[in-house]
């Protein structure tokens, strides 16, 4: 019998990505804008950016220099070592591009991130924006039709829109990080529950 799956998001649940964002948009951009004012999950429009500014952005960020610097998220390592303990099977689920293959492979294991499976998904319809680092076709990328076809005990996200999809597409309970992005969305959305820290994930599904 398989272990059940609990689906683990990769940026802003696992490490603190878009805190990162904020000092590349100054330097680069010259926009001073807090974390804590970016109230929407379309970065373009958080940062006040152009589109080709922010395609810059996005090639700018998915550099394995950027990647690799990211800071963990306080507890998730401890949490999921519990649940992988307890007989659960850890299924890291990425909208980053196929190109940060690698890289995002070797922070997993350089900050001793417990996984099963690493997936790349095609949460948001974005292109890679570093195709020529990567062979067309070596890395499989999932669409949300074949996402919805998986079965998971529990999702751990931080988009209010994926948050949505997998409470409502797939019937899954969801834990969703509480970030400037996602206030006031998706909590009166059945099976899903606010959480403002990796701590709060353990006790509210404790048992997932």
């Amino acid at each position: 019998m398989a272990s059940p799956r609990i689906y683990v998001d990769f940026d802003d649940v696992l490490c603190e990505t878009t805190r990162s964002f904020v000092g590349i948009v100054e330097r680069h951009f010259g926009r001073r804008v807090p974390f804590e004012a970016l109230h929407s999950f379309d970065l373009c429009e958080s940062f006040g950016l152009r589109r080709d500014e922010y395609a810059e952005l996005m090639r700018l960020v998915h550099t394995p220099e950027v990647l690799s610097a990211f800071e963990p998220r306080a507890g998730a390592r401890q949490v999921l070592e519990a649940w992988t303990a307890a007989g659960y099977e850890i299924a890291v689920m990425t909208g980053r591009p196929p190109s940060s293959s690698l890289v995002s492979r070797t922070w997993l294991a350089t900050h001793g991130v417990p996984h099963a499976t690493l997936s790349f998904v095609d949460k948001y319809g974005r292109p890679d924006p570093n195709p020529e680092s990567l062979r067309a076709g070596s890395v499989p990328v999932v669409a949300l039709d074949g996402l919805a076809q998986q079965a998971f005990a529990l999702a751990v996200e931080d988009s209010p829109e994926m948050a949505t999809f997998l409470a409502g597409e797939l019937g899954v309970p969801v834990a969703l990080l509480d970030r400037p992005w996602n206030r006031g969305r998706a909590d009166d959305v059945p099976r899903i529950v606010r959480c403002r820290s990796w701590s709060e994930v353990a006790a509210a599904f404790p048992h997932p």
